[in-house]
């Protein structure tokens, strides 16, 4: 039986990486994220290993379209979620570690 994963932030960086592996590994992979030319362009490696999602974890939509990325796969056997922002803030701005917290 195939396993499946499910990667959120998976557009670029460590959760990028770790899909590309999973992908060498035979596994289906559900791979979300903002950019969805990135998701798009990860599903044509292999169309029939990869279904994607557009996704943003700090939109009210986030569950519901992790849900959809779940369904599509038929499942889920392990999840990552591998998402995050960072900012130099010398000054300590609070909008921009809102914004980090959020994510």
């Amino acid at each position: 039986m195939v396993k499946r994963i499910v990667i959120i932030g998976a557009t670029s960086g460590i959760g990028y990486e770790v899909a590309k592996i999973y992908r060498q590994l035979g596994w289906r992979i559900g791979v979300a994220g903002r950019r969805i030319e990135r998701l798009e362009a990860f599903k044509e490696q292999a169309p029939e290993q990869i279904e994607i999602q557009q996704l943003d974890v700090t939109e009210v939509d986030a569950v519901e379209k992790l849900h959809q990325l779940i369904d599509k796969l038929g499942g889920m056997d392990l999840f990552l979620l591998s998402t995050g922002i960072g900012s130099q803030n010398r000054i300590l701005n609070p909008d921009i570690e809102l914004a980090t917290v959020n994510t």
